[in-house]
């Protein structure tokens, strides 16, 4: 899981929480604990994902909201969120880890000119999974409307983005 805070225009990172050979029940019950203060949470809703969307969409509505990680989607937000890094508005944590797995997605063309963003799965480094929950994270921030819909065209202004990450005791 992935935690950005919006601050004007800049995006923070706030926490990343890292499950590695976690069960899936396991995590569905740590991200149900995580609810009560996140104003947002976008998880992928394709093959691994599905079971914890259907079941946290169903305990908050308002709350949860699924993506398909299919190419069109993947590009969209890749793109969007290196967009953000290069205009400076996306802050990271400085981690080697999290480095590495940002720094391992890169843009293939297949022969009908389709472009896919994917990495290579690595033992020690998964499959960029750190840059693909900061995207998911990054489109909680945007307000975006449909459970399956990202709008990459419509981002509304910093001012109308609703907070994921209230703050506690701060």
């Amino acid at each position: 899981l992935w935690f950005i805070e919006p601050e004007g225009d800049v995006s923070w990172t706030r926490g990343v929480i890292v499950w590695r050979n976690t069960p899936t029940p396991d995590q569905i019950g740590m991200a149900r604990a995580l609810m009560p203060s996140v104003a947002r949470m976008v998880i992928d809703k394709g093959l691994m994902g599905l079971t914890m969307f259907e079941i946290l969409q169903r305990e908050f509505p308002d709350k949860v909201e699924g993506v398909q990680f299919g190419s069109a989607n993947k590009e969209a937000m890749a793109v969007y969120v290196k967009r953000r890094m290069e205009e400076g508005r996306l802050r990271l944590p400085d981690d080697d880890l999290i480095r590495y797995s940002f720094n391992a997605i890169k843009r293939t063309v297949n022969a009908v000119g389709q472009s896919r963003f994917d990495s290579e799965h690595d033992e020690k480094y998964g499959h960029s999974d750190h840059f693909w929950a900061c995207c998911l994270a990054e489109m909680a921030t945007q307000g975006a409307g449909q459970e399956s819909d990202f709008q990459p065209e419509w981002v509304p202004p910093a001012q109308n983005r609703p907070e994921i990450w209230r703050r506690i005791g701060a």
